[in-house]
């Protein structure tokens, strides 16, 4: 009677059948792998503040600006302004100019203004009011800003990039701009990494410095025959960009070396109706890196852990329809000083904190899923399945007696009904649990959900069976 491993901890991989899986998860929803092969629910969230602005209205941007310390927030093209002193979160609207709705917000600061950007007339503010440029150089239409070297950088669609004169954010020239020419493409994002501006379009990327004549000029070799698909999909990190491409394949860039990351869900985003939408978070929560990849048209979205290298989909469990929905969050910004991580909320005003102490989604449903593959443990023979065993903790929380919902399917027929295992209640340490699923099967697929409020972490399985001849 062999003792084998299952394969539930495992990265997802959906670019095929589940049928052909053998140690893969065919699907893999709100919950993580960590890098020791423990799984964890992800993170959920708490109401930090409701601005009350009506349905369907979301959070467009959230900003830290950690030198005025101030959460910096943009709804429905207003501007507000929070602090968060004593864990209590005080809001104030800084007035005057607006914003377009709908769009997400591109940040720049000089440390004395912050700059916005979203497709639209570009603002500024000191933190007390909200300005439009008087200059009338500044161009009317503009979608994003960086800053570099004393200057504002900002572009729009078409192959212009402008800059601020240096030092003097609020002062345009007529003739502070440049072109990107090393091909016949536009420029639709600008980001600064490591002091040099990289210009993304639909086709090239072009790389530019302050040579300090120009100001600026186009570095050698700064040319790179990749394009960016998603202006508002590009992740700046400590270690490069992360965006997906004009082929829908999600690249990690470096300088000048472009790599491709290995996705499970690229056949899944290859059949997706429109991808130029997508919005790229960084989150650093539960001591992982997660690069959350948000479809709105779609309604779906993926997450890559960039310590694990592993990916998943997170999303909104909808209990009237029993499906899942893209996630609630729309933009996020993390605030050293008040250790507070704040996610903007997407079809709502509210403003969320995002804690690992959470376990719902404000109040509703954190409801996490995974699915393993047709598992045949190596060979198509009939085999009796004697035990199944789990290895798992559930952690202290509002419900007593926390389940798990588990169910089978024996060689690609029927999902058996599903049965609630009980975790136990607080202190308890039973951490082995054995669900009901004895018989004979060529392949298995199991299922395990959760619901309840409370931590869980799922560290091994294994299953004792016989090879039938």
């Amino acid at each position: 009677m062999p003792t084998v491993k299952v394969p539930l901890f495992d990265t997802v991989f959906t670019n095929t059948q589940g049928v052909v899986l053998n140690d893969k998860l065919s699907s893999l929803i709100n919950g993580y792998v960590d890098v020791l092969g423990g799984y964890h629910k992800f993170p959920g969230t708490s109401s930090l503040y409701d601005f009350g602005l009506g349905a369907g209205v979301s959070v467009d941007g959230a900003y830290w600006w950690q030198q005025r310390q101030l959460i910096i927030l943009v709804i429905a093209g207003r501007v507000f302004k929070m602090t968060y002193v004593g864990a209590v979160a005080t809001v104030t609207e800084i007035t005057g100019a607006t914003l377009s709705t709908g769009t997400p917000v591109i940040f720049a600061t000089d440390g004395t203004y912050l700059v916005m950007a979203n497709g639209a007339r570009l603002v500024y503010t000191d933190g007390a009011t909200l300005n439009y440029f008087a200059d009338p150089d500044v161009p009317l239409t503009l979608a994003h800003v960086s800053y570099l070297d004393g200057y504002i950088l900002a572009s729009a669609v078409g192959n212009k990039f402008y800059w601020s004169n240096v030092n003097d954010t609020t002062v345009w020239s007529a003739l502070n701009f440049a072109s990107a020419t090393s091909s016949p493409d536009d420029i639709i994002a600008n980001h600064v990494f490591n002091r040099e501006v990289y210009l993304f379009g639909p086709l090239t990327i072009e790389i530019w410095e302050n040579d300090g004549r120009t100001p600026f000029a186009r570095v050698p070799g700064g040319a790179l025959e990749i394009g960016c698909i998603a202006p508002y999909s590009i992740i700046k990190k400590d270690e490069g960009f992360y965006f997906l491409d004009n082929k829908r394949r999600f690249v990690f860039l470096n300088g000048r070396s472009p790599s491709f990351i290995d996705c499970p869900y690229q056949k899944e985003i290859q059949g997706l109706a429109t991808v130029s939408d997508c919005i790229g978070l960084s989150i650093e929560e539960a001591g992982q890196s997660f690069l959350k990849f948000i479809f709105p048209a779609a309604n779906r979205t993926f997450y890559y852990n960039a310590k694990t290298e592993k990916w998943g989909e997170t999303g909104k469990w909808n209990s009237t329809d029993s499906n899942y929905q893209r996630w609630i969050g729309n933009c996020y910004c993390y605030c050293d000083t008040w250790n507070l991580h704040v996610l903007g909320g997407f079809g709502t005003s509210k403003v969320y904190q995002l804690s690992q102490g959470f376990y719902t989604e404000d109040g509703d449903i954190l409801r996490d899923a995974r699915r393993s593959g047709d598992i045949d443990y190596g060979t198509s023979k009939e085999k009796r399945s004697n035990e199944l065993r789990i290895r798992l903790k559930r952690g202290d929380g509002a419900t007593t007696t926390p389940v798990i919902m588990f169910r089978y399917r024996t060689n690609g027929r029927y999902w058996s009904n599903e049965r609630q295992i009980s975790l136990g209640d607080s202190g308890e340490y039973d951490i082995f649990k054995r669900p009901p699923c004895r018989g004979i099967f060529r392949s298995r697929q199991y299922e395990i959900t959760s619901t309840d409020g409370v931590e869980i972490v799922q560290a091994d399985a294994e299953e004792d069976i016989d090879i039938l001849r």
